[in-house]
């Protein structure tokens, strides 16, 4: 940031100076928002944390135990299934507690793309070529994390992987 002051206002300067600023703003209120979330989380009594295992259950896995991991069948009692519908204040509230993930995301794809405007506007294209490259090498990885999702047979030979590996490259 500070070699984008002493240059020409021009449309790239200012590109780069909004993208970077306000992506760093979003991943500071995002990263204050997950912390939180979490403190909302390790607060909840016993009975909020029974229920919210008990509908998290009945949402994933539905009434039955899965018997494959031998988990225990939870007791759905009316009180945990029969709960009315959350209002838009409390719907606000929840999203409230859902959303810091997309918020880093959001913050830094700015960030990244006023890191990319400077390197085109202001370096030789080969050092933009180079920087672009060595950011862009890291996208499989990170489409790999978000691919994963609840697949059970993938998730279990990741688990397997994993454990072969115990943390060694």
């Amino acid at each position: 940031m500070g070699l984008t002051i002493g240059k020409d206002d021009t449309l790239g300067i200012r590109a780069i100076n909004a993208l970077f600023m306000g992506g760093m703003l979003v991943d500071i209120m995002a990263a204050m928002m997950g912390y939180l979330t979490i403190r909302w989380l390790e607060r909840m009594r016993d009975a909020e944390q029974t229920l919210l295992n008990k509908l998290l259950q009945l949402k994933t896995n539905g009434r039955k135990a899965d018997s494959a991991t031998g988990a225990k069948p939870v007791n759905f009692d009316s009180a945990s299934i029969n709960i009315g519908p959350p209002s838009l204040a409390h719907k606000f509230m929840a999203l409230s507690l859902m959303i810091p993930l997309p918020f880093v995301m959001i913050g830094i794809a700015a960030m990244l793309a006023g890191i990319y405007v400077y390197v085109w506007t202001q370096h030789p294209t080969p050092v933009a070529i180079v920087v672009t490259v060595m950011g862009l090498s890291t996208l499989p990885f990170i489409a790999c994390d978000f691919m994963i999702g609840r697949n059970e047979d993938r998730r279990k030979f990741i688990i397997r992987r994993l454990c072969e590996l115990q943390g060694d490259w």
